[in-house]
């Protein structure tokens, strides 16, 4: 039977972690897991069984993070092989159990970070994508699983490759802090108007949080959805013990949690990070008989970019258009000589005015429209008004403070006006509730600035996770561990 049939019908289960459940069977530190798809397909095929026999009807295959980038031609193992063999280790547990189940094609984040903050090109990691897509849907599997995506970039590649490169159905679930930010700054709603956009069937979200802190997030994403929401979280938050990372829920407690998240609308529930097939049994249990909460159409129209959404509905929006050379000359001088400042500037003039959503024209017939399109990403962040959460932007900005104790010096490097630094860390503040700068001497002029302990400990954690993101992914899919949001299943 379809599994989106199936999915208007009754609650899904699918399975839940398996990197750790491989480093118990013997996975060595270093040692890429989906190699075992190939060396020891009777571990897979025991774990695989072992959640269908718990209550699953989801199976994901061993096949996250394995992508040309690990599996190419300088390889011991070749790409196809290792998921031809990932496939059919999940179609084996399911003949051996004896049950109707599905196949999920396991796709994670590429460990690199795209153009313009890393070096992957968009098109680059398209194809790095649908060629996983080609040979997992030629393979054999029911549809396409896309998860613990912490970039909208990233995803929409992730995504147009499973859509051109097969016809199975596509669900994705992305990874939230506490604060439902994704790590790029996407929120609930920017990310499911743009998931909704591209097509995909079912979404949701997985790892970074237990049960519990994935509930409050859960409100604001069914409160945007129409279609069937996935979730999949840790077994609570993790913490180290003697070297070995532990979960904070056990699996009554996380069932219990698993209960509400389905009382409340979501379609398929199941595990992630710390996960085990007794985890799964005690959700399937719970929740087997519970009818399903209708998935009702929100008839919205929204406008959204990487990192939040604006509704076009009751209330007016503003669409700012002077970012335009039509009739202005000075705009159009701007454009040739490449003057970022001035244009920048009529960006922030509209959104201090209250644009809700920036017109961006730059068409002029001697210039090249794509090379003028790209911004740097302080650019990029203060258009999106990205200001609001601690992004690149605000990042840094404090950087700069920190560096040249001086605000006047921070906002002349950022190519802004004194008064819009001033408005950018006044929003921060509210929205983070601390204080970014201890010291404002100097009044209009400027002075000496510092950033207070709290802004400093959050520019060091972002920066570290920045770090990470950058430099230490790799690691991750070899072990498949790692820190936070790159944990895989």
């Amino acid at each position: 039977m379809d599994i989106l049939q199936e999915l208007q019908n009754r609650i899904l289960f699918c399975d839940g972690g398996m990197g750790s459940l491989l480093q118990e069977a013997g996975l060595k530190p270093g040692e890429l897991p989906g190699t075992w798809n190939i060396t020891h397909p009777e571990e897979l095929v025991k774990i695989h069984k072992a959640y269908l026999e718990a209550g699953a009807d989801i199976v994901t295959t061993n096949t996250f993070g394995v992508d040309r980038l690990k599996y190419n031609e300088n390889t011991e193992f070749q790409l196809e092989p290792v998921i031809r063999a990932a496939v059919t280790n999940a179609k084996e547990a399911i003949r051996q159990s004896g049950k109707q189940a599905w196949i999920g094609l396991d796709m994670g984040p590429t460990g690199k970070l795209l153009k313009p903050m890393g070096d992957l090109a968009f098109e680059d990691c398209c194809a790095i994508y649908r060629e996983v897509v080609e040979i997992g849907a030629d393979a054999g599997a029911d549809f396409v699983l896309i998860e613990t995506m912490s970039d909208s970039y990233e995803t929409k590649a992730a995504v147009l490759a499973a859509k051109e490169g097969c016809n199975l159905p596509v669900f994705v679930t992305v990874t939230f802090d506490e604060r439902g930010k994704l790590l790029t700054g996407g929120s609930p709603a920017s990310i499911v108007a743009m998931l909704e956009g591209l097509g995909v069937d079912v979404l949701g979200m997985n790892c970074g949080l237990g049960p519990v802190q994935m509930k409050e997030i859960l409100k604001d994403i069914l409160e945007v959805s129409s279609i069937p929401v996935m979730i999949n979280p840790n077994a609570g938050l993790p913490r180290s013990e003697n070297g070995k990372t532990v979960y904070d829920i056990d699996a009554a407690h996380f069932a219990k949690t698993e209960e509400e998240i389905v009382d409340m609308g979501a379609r398929i529930v199941g595990g992630c990070c710390g996960t085990t097939p007794e985890h799964i049994r005690m959700v399937a249990e719970r929740c087997r008989n519970k009818k399903p909460v209708p998935v009702t159409k929100k008839n919205r129209t929204v406008v959204s970019s990487f990192c939040q959404a604006v509704e076009i509905g009751k209330n007016p929006v503003i669409i700012g258009e002077r970012i335009n050379p039509t009739g202005k000359s000075k705009f159009k001088q701007a454009l040739r000589d490449h003057n970022l400042q001035y244009i920048l500037q009529e960006g922030v003039t509209q959104q201090d005015h209250g644009a809700h959503v920036l017109d961006v024209n730059v068409g002029l017939p001697e210039i090249d429209e794509p090379s003028k399109l790209p911004l740097r990403p302080s650019v990029r962040f203060r258009l999106a008004k990205s200001d609001t959460f601690f992004g690149p932007g605000v990042a840094e900005f404090l950087t700069l403070v920190d560096q040249s104790n001086s605000m006047q010096t921070a906002c002349k490097e950022m190519e802004m006006s004194y008064s819009k630094g001033w408005k950018i860390i006044k929003k921060a503040e509210e929205y983070l509730g601390c204080s970014l700068i201890e010291s404002r001497s100097g009044g209009a002029t400027g002075g000496s600035s510092h950033l207070t302990p709290e802004a400093k400990d959050l520019l060091a954690r972002y920066l570290g996770m920045e770090k990470e993101l950058k430099a230490a992914t790799a690691q991750l899919f070899e072990t498949y561990f790692g820190d936070y949001p790159y944990k895989s299943r």
